[in-house]
């Protein structure tokens, strides 16, 4: 009988220790997720998209900042040539437009005031894409479908 309860003791103990383990490698696998959508490199840092809001990292050191904390849906973030301004698309009233702030995250300002277009087609692509700045970053080339149909279709 003493046999018997020495395996129970040992079997609760090896099942404890897994339980264990298994717990501590899956919150570590959640600590180290790392998705990067819509990234963009401006010498020593980059801008992306990651769990919808808009961060800047420094990709010598690895350390990132979140700009944006909006509920709205944010993509294709860009900066300006020098490096002063984002430019990037939300979704903050319900139709996607263009918006700009400061690299630091200040300054946020809506720069498209469109009615939305409805649901675009399986293919259409996003609305609102950022493609890039000008030479001299006084305007920002977008890429805007103004129709959710259209002849390219």
């Amino acid at each position: 009988m003493k046999k018997k309860s020495t395996l129970n003791k040992k079997h609760w103990l090896s099942l404890g220790l897994a339980c264990v383990l298994s717990y501590s490698a899956s919150a570590q696998s959640k600590d180290s997720t790392r998705l990067m959508r819509f990234a963009d490199i401006h010498k020593d840092q980059v801008t992306f998209i990651y769990s919808g809001d808009v961060y800047v990292a420094d990709i010598n050191s690895g350390v990132s900042k979140r700009l944006t904390a909006h509920k709205g849906f944010e993509a294709f973030p860009k900066f300006s040539r020098d490096g002063k301004k984002i430019a990037f698309t939300a979704e903050y009233t319900g139709s996607r437009q263009v918006y700009v702030m400061n690299a630091d995250g200040s300054d946020l300002k809506q720069l498209t005031w469109y009615n939305d277009v409805g649901a675009m087609p399986p293919r259409g692509g996003y609305d609102y894409r950022i493609l890039d700045w000008s030479a001299d970053d006084k305007n920002i080339l977008v890429r805007a479908n103004r129709l959710p149909w259209g002849i390219r279709m």
